[in-house]
């Protein structure tokens, strides 16, 4: 059985008796849903949406692919534009290899050990990247390093 999540653009956040929600735009329609799973959510980021739950951050690429293959080419076609025409004026990516050996001497020069120690690498790592990598894919290199 396959979970069928429809991705949208976050619009709007804001906490209801505690809990993180926010207005989702789906293509021309826009509905309230829980943001609680994703706690480093922004406006203007692209969530997977389920039974009314944000499931998962997803990119503009990934929300162009959500929408094809649910038949949505109109939609596809304009995320996909969009994310053409910002990735001009991103400055070009690292490879995963420079983000490796950008991590390991932030290891070295942090002095790390442990996890406990991942806030002072990823503090370190991201002056050095200077955007030009995503911070999720940073941490997970240096979850990785430290974990050994």
């Amino acid at each position: 059985m396959m979970c069928l999540g429809i991705p949208g653009e976050v619009l709007e956040i804001r906490d209801e008796q505690g809990l993180k929600v926010g207005k989702v735009q789906f293509g021309g329609i826009t509905r309230d849903v829980c943001l609680a799973c994703i706690p480093d959510i922004a406006l203007g980021e692209f969530v997977l949406v389920h039974v009314g739950f944000a499931i998962s951050k997803v990119d503009k690429e990934e929300a162009a692919r959500a929408y094809a293959e649910a038949g949505r080419e109109d939609l596809a076609g304009a995320e996909r534009t969009e994310a053409e025409l910002i990735s001009t004026y991103l400055p070009e990516q690292l490879s995963e290899a420079e983000l490796q050996t950008i991590v390991e001497q932030a290891i070295r020069d942090s002095g790390a050990e442990s996890m406990q120690d991942m806030g002072k690498v990823m503090k370190q790592a991201m002056a050095i990247v200077d955007g030009r990598a995503d911070g999720a894919t940073v941490s997970e290199l240096v979850r990785a390093s430290l974990q050994g």
